[in-house]
Order: structure tokens, then sequence, then C-alpha cells
């Protein structure tokens, strides 16, 4: 069983004053968890990773869906770059 996959992909860049927004995603965990939102970010020294989906509060943001898991959390990470990367060249 795969323990990541993509259902959705949403191509849209949107360029942030530290780097940009590249992706959203919605991703199926283990089978059984749709998490809808999921962000594939670019830093501004090149890097990409993974942001979950947050609320936006007047205290600031708060994080829907944390992955407390390294291993999962690298795996989505990876999952989700290979896959921008497969769909935009």
């Amino acid at each position: 069983m795969k323990r990541v996959k993509v259902v959705k992909f949403y191509p849209y860049e949107v360029p942030l004053k530290r780097g940009a927004v590249l992706a959203y995603f919605d991703v199926l965990l283990y089978d059984s968890v749709l998490v809808k939102g999921v962000k594939l970010m670019k830093n501004a020294y090149g890097g990409l990773f993974v942001s979950m989906p947050s609320l936006q509060t007047e205290k600031g943001s708060v994080q829907v869906v944390e992955i407390t898991d390294r291993e999962l959390l690298e795996e989505i990470r990876r999952t989700l770059v290979d896959y921008y990367r497969e769909k935009t060249q």
C-alpha cells in the first residue's frame, strides 16, 4: 500500500515576498485520509517545502493539519516535488 497519493493537482504559482506558492495538492494518506489544500512552496533560496492547510485568525495562522511523523512528512514532500516536476516540465 502506497502511503501518499496525489488525488488532485492545481499548478498555481503565486510570488510572495520570500519565495512562492508553486501548486496546491489534494493528498490521500494511507488510502484513508484526504488532506485538501496542501501547498508546495519555494523559499527565497530555491528550496522546496510543503505547507499543510491552515486558517488565518486575528492572532495569526493556525495549522489545521499537522503531520507528526517526520518520515511521512518527508515522503509527502518528495511525492509532491516529484509530481510537480513531472507535470510542469
